[in-house]
């Protein structure tokens, strides 16, 4: 599947007029492709340009010091297999093809891995009806050709299972337990070792067959790395304000610097996560910007009764419009057991977002610090309780003064809460912003996505701006 000339309509959001802390400045030197995010998505798309494009420079700027530290590194580190998504949405399409990239990548590579399968549960008649649509719609032969399922074309089976079954199949579920269905190729991945793999793709420590190879990737990853400014390069016969965009002029800001390096990159692909936003609106028209939200998910660790025989993972029904699964079991690599996330909305003063106020709901966070989200890594102690509550509605026997505060992470949406179904929001426009792509609101499925993202914007660069097969 690739998508040509796709921009979705942009939420309602209005960018501030401040004046920019840096002015313009002529480039200090010249890339081909620059990638903006060092998180598993950002880390995916320089990937694949690199190896696909040898003969072009690939750079990726990160400005931590690490890469994937934001919400690639706080999540369920689950592959799923894509089952929540209307079938024509690009979350349908990107997570049923990126979990069959991701499980032949891990295979190849010796990433760590696990298909463990995943129990998504009813509580009640209504979930009941809700997981039956599911089901069926499942069934859909869409699923199985190449837009969704080019690898395997098993697109995403599941079996409607009744509450014996699902007892079965795990006998620490409760008697509130009505029904189930069972999805086989759910699993989870170690998200680091993922990330640490096509981090040496990039350099070419790694070559696309797992080889050792110095010569593979014609890229380079700079972290502690900040952009502090995007413009639209022109031609000098046209000046900086006439003329047809040639490429891009990216400030960045090294930590321990106070002078800016400037960059003119042909192709800039933005995967910035939470601050996707704020970097790609002054690039835009007022009708097409983007308001940002932002959703945090707590987790409790547990060690202790009643899940001793828990083998899969266990998903209550979502929300409704998908804002959260629900406060699910997973199991990491190692057979430890945690809870979460749950959806807690986190805003940010100086919005200019009239759906707040609709909401009752006040500002909380400062927009230009961007980092205020730090604040809010650790769970919230408040929500342990209900959390728990919702917990024991299908694991009744286990200890709620068991479970331990772990971690939190930040997802980011382009949709207020109480929205229907949000897509991932993808802006490219190649015959106004050439060569310019933003990964907006790039929250779950995100990782299990993120080498099919990685796919269809190499296609994009490659023959839009490029001009190669």
């Amino acid at each position: 599947m690739r998508i040509s000339k796709h921009l979705l309509r942009a939420s309602e959001g209005a960018l501030r007029n401040a004046k920019p802390p840096y002015e313009y400045r002529q480039p200090d030197f010249e890339v081909d492709h620059l990638v903006v995010g060092g998180g598993v998505i950002g880390l995916a798309c320089a990937a694949k340009l690199a190896t696909a494009l040898p003969d072009k420079t690939t750079y990726l700027v990160e400005r931590h010091s690490k890469i994937g530290q934001e919400t690639s590194s706080r999540n369920s580190e689950v592959i799923h297999a894509g089952i929540y998504y209307p079938l024509n949405s690009l979350k349908s399409q990107y997570c049923v093809r990126g979990r069959e990239l991701l499980y032949e990548r891990c295979e190849r590579l010796g990433i760590g891995h696990k298909k463990t399968g995943k129990l998504i549960l009813a509580t009640s008649k209504g979930q009941i009806q809700y997981l039956d649509q599911v089901h069926a719609s499942l069934q859909h032969p869409i699923l199985q050709t190449k837009t969704h399922s080019p690898m395997t074309g098993l697109g995403v089976p599941t079996y409607f299972l009744g509450p014996n079954e699902a007892m079965d199949l795990e006998p620490d579920l409760g008697p509130n337990v009505l029904a189930a269905m069972l999805s086989t190729e759910s699993g989870i991945v170690d998200s680091h070792a993922l990330m640490e793999s096509l981090e040496a793709e990039i350099t070419g420590q790694l070559s696309p067959q797992g080889n050792a190879s110095a010569d593979s990737g014609n890229g380079s990853v700079v972290l502690g790395t900040k952009v502090v400014r995007i413009d639209p390069y022109r031609d000098e016969a046209g000046g900086r304000h006439s003329g047809p965009v040639t490429g891009w002029v990216v400030q960045t800001l090294t930590e321990g610097s106070t002078q800016p390096d400037t960059i003119l990159t042909k192709a800039l692909i933005l995967s910035a996560g939470l601050s996707c936003v704020h970097l790609i609106n002054p690039l835009l028209p007022p009708a097409e910007r983007l308001t940002a939200y932002y959703a945090k998910g707590s987790y409790l660790s547990y060690k202790g009764p009643g899940v001793k025989s828990v083998q899969r993972l266990l998903y209550p029904c979502p929300q409704e419009g998908l804002a959260g699964l629900g406060t699910h079991l997973t199991i990491d690599l190692a057979g430890n057991i945690k809870f979460g996330p749950d959806v807690e909305h986190l805003f940010v003063k100086g919005s200019s977002n009239k759906a707040l106020t609709e909401l009752g709901m006040a500002d909380d966070e400062d927009e230009d610090d961007p980092d205020w989200w730090q604040a809010h890594l650790t769970p919230s102690p408040q929500r342990k309780e209900e959390m728990s509550q919702a917990i024991q509605d299908y694991l009744p026997n286990i200890d709620p003064d068991l479970l331990t505060p772990d971690y939190a992470g930040i997802r980011p949406n382009v949709a207020p809460p109480g929205s229907p179904f949000t897509d991932f929001h993808i802006s490219y426009n190649p015959g106004e912003r050439p060569g310019l792509i933003a990964l907006c609101g790039f929250n779950s499925p995100g990782l299990t996505s993120s080498l099919a993202v990685a796919q269809d914007v190499e296609e994009m660069i490659r023959q839009d701006y490029w001009g190669l097969p």
